[in-house]
């Protein structure tokens, strides 16, 4: 770290000997104040206290320090010196990780020590290496993806539209693992991943470390764009796959086969969600879209590759994930059993896994139908915001609207929109292929006149 200029700039910004006493004497004064405003069990006390600081510390006020330092960047435009030092994206990447939240990790250490002694002299250390990692951990991969939302999406032409927002990013990682987390873990009785019998701490780590690094990863990759440098879309495709077998390998299975095929289908779940977002907040452009295909059609395959948008590689993930979930599950009849014995109602566990093929291929066909539409809304909307919220009032009509307005002229009339009749699964599919093709003949015209600015770029 003493060789990497960003760092030491970022702790020469950031540490001072006056703050670094500051902190100290105000942690000092509230474990004071504890000891001496509880007579009984200020120990435990001092736990709580200690839990609430490391959350707004090393989370909230972690995030917000991790983003100031990519901000900054963006508002003094300083990226073209960054591009002509000698400084690597890595060395960038780590400098401003860890030097521009120097001050938080200061605090959030000593708080973490306190935290420690006190869970010591309650009792309670099982397992308090583990905790201590999972926090080192979990403050880590948010201020990582507090970088990457600061970082945010490039529009069409290059211009930078505005980030994410840092405050849903940070909430939503605390409902996760305050909330979801526990349930799936069950907190008192622990869990078990792939047969081996883990505690609830040791759970959290698992679940917690592969986010911090390829939160890393992602943050090293934002910055590589910003350098302008060539990326290959191996990352995030990787990464889905990764924590689809992780979140996989906590439902019980039978064999390796069926553990494949839950962890893709896992997988597949966790892209769907992730491409429908993508649809919302990218910037979508159909001629970077052509221009993808043309390179293909070049055998420019290399140079296409790093042109695609982030909702194009998930469409191609969605795909070839489903196609090879609904392969799978129809061949295979054991795979059912780890679905089926997780359902406390048998005949909604039966006929959802009779289903489960055509929704795979569905769930393809219509996230098609929404990719072509995003594109047409993109085009047809002066910005970006008005194309967003354009896509959620057609997502909420298509998925809504329609379905109840089917369901109310005719009870079998919403088969022909949604994957839900068992004796005919496939009218689903012919309504999704309908809508898809009505979608392609209505967006022709919008396609067509986005893609003529750059048809001679080609």
């Amino acid at each position: 770290m003493k060789q990497n200029a960003e760092f030491v700039r970022n702790l020469w910004l950031q540490i001072s000997p006056t703050r670094l006493i500051s902190a100290v004497a105000v942690i000092a004064l509230v474990v004071t104040v504890v000891f001496f405003a509880i007579d009984t069990t200020p120990w435990e006390v001092l736990v709580g206290v200690a839990s609430a600081a490391l959350t707004f510390v090393l989370i909230v006020w972690g995030a917000t320090a991790a983003r100031a330092t990519v901000k900054d960047e963006i508002r003094s435009n300083t990226w073209n010196q960054q591009r002509m030092s000698a400084l690597t994206p890595w060395q960038i990447t780590w400098g401003k990780l860890f030097g521009g939240t120097a001050y938080v990790w200061w605090i959030s250490l000593i708080v973490l020590a306190l935290w420690s002694a006190a869970r010591v002299m309650t009792h309670d250390a099982l397992d308090l290496h583990v905790s201590v990692l999972t926090w080192i951990a979990g403050g880590i991969a948010v201020h990582a993806v507090a970088m990457i939302a600061a970082v945010g999406f490039r529009s069409a032409d290059g211009s930078r539209i505005e980030e994410i927002p840092v405050g849903m990013l940070v909430v939503a990682v605390l409902v996760l693992t305050q909330s979801a987390v526990p349930f799936l873990l069950l907190r008192d009785q622990g869990s078990t991943w792939h047969n081996l019998r883990l505690s609830h701490p040791q759970a959290m780590l698992l679940l917690t470390t592969p986010f911090a690094l390829w939160a890393v990863v992602g943050v090293h990759r934002s910055i590589q764009r910003e350098m302008q440098e060539t990326l290959l879309p191996w990352a995030l495709p990787l990464a889905l796959l990764s924590f689809g077998f992780l979140f996989a390998g906590f439902i019980p299975t039978y064999g390796i086969v069926e553990s494949v095929l839950l962890g893709a289908i896992v997988s597949f779940a966790l892209t769907a969600a992730l491409a429908w977002a993508a649809f919302f907040t990218e910037p979508q452009s159909i001629s970077t879209t052509r221009e993808c295909f043309a390179l293909l059609r070049a055998s420019r395959v290399r140079e296409a590759l790093s042109r695609m948008t982030t909702a194009s590689v998930l469409l191609i993930l969605l795909g070839a994930l489903g196609v090879l979930c609904a392969i799978g599950l129809a061949a295979s009849t054991s795979s059912l059993e780890p679905f089926a014995v997780t359902s406390p109602d048998q005949r909604f566990s039966n006929e959802l896994l009779k289903l489960a093929p055509v929704i795979f291929i569905w769930v393809i066909i219509v996230a098609i139908r929404d990719f072509c539409v995003a594109h047409a809304l993109q085009a047809m909307s002066r910005t970006g915001t008005r194309a967003m919220g354009a896509f959620a009032v057609y997502v909420a009509v298509m998925y809504f609207a329609v379905p109840l307005l089917l369901r109310s002229t005719d009870a079998s009339a919403k088969d022909f929109w949604l994957p839900t009749s068992t004796s005919a699964p496939a009218t689903c599919l012919v309504g999704a292929l309908a809508s898809l093709a009505l979608v392609v003949l209505l967006c022709r015209r919008p396609w067509r006149a986005a893609s003529k600015p750059s048809a001679t770029a080609l």
